[in-house]
């Protein structure tokens, strides 16, 4: 019996210690994937790329929200279920809608985040520094490494154009977080 609990406890901390070594990038290895996600032509990106890329997004999210409850919609109009129909309808509005905020919040985030001198040009190797810097001064214990916390703060910082030497910006971030998750949970 002894053998099995140890076994099963030497199971758990290894699962455990691989799961959270998953979690763990570089600083290098989060700039370089938030730098992917970005529509970088010929070294740069523009104001109208990203603006273009987000609309795309939009776009393609609004189909996808009014596609998947196009069903629902029409079987409770088809059983004559009035109210059930009016639901859908309004979860689908609320969801295409938060989603437009989002990509809108983002939008001017990322750009704030990239071009805090508002030229509308982005160069890939000032994105590279300013997203190297956003990973640096979110690596909390300066280990070198974002663990999931530091990155999830990272990105959040990136996209909503927060400095993160501002110690009531980060504060008002981390509130604004804690309310989103509240939220969606």
């Amino acid at each position: 019996m002894l053998k099995f609990i140890a076994t099963l406890l030497l199971s758990f901390s290894c699962c455990s210690s691989a799961y959270a070594r998953s979690e763990v990038r570089t600083l290098d290895d989060w700039s370089t994937d938030m730098l992917r996600k970005l529509p970088f032509v010929d070294g740069q990106m523009t104001a109208k790329n990203y603006g273009d890329v987000s609309r795309a997004y939009v776009e393609n999210m609004t189909r996808f929200y009014t596609q998947s409850t196009e069903n629902k919609i029409n079987a409770a109009r088809n059983s004559g279920r009035k109210r059930a129909e009016g639901f859908f309808k309004h979860h689908r509005d609320q969801q295409i809608e938060r989603m437009k905020a989002y990509a809108r919040d983002t939008e001017k985030g990322v750009m704030k985040s990239l071009d805090p001198l508002r030229t509308g040009v982005v160069k890939l190797s000032d994105a590279r520094r300013i997203l190297l810097e956003i990973a640096k001064r979110s690596d909390f214990n300066n280990n070198g490494l974002l663990e999931a916390p530091e990155a999830d703060m990272a990105e959040a910082a990136f996209v909503r154009g927060v400095d993160l030497t501002d110690p009531d910006a980060i504060d008002k971030m981390i509130y604004e977080l804690d309310q989103d998750e509240k939220r969606w949970r």
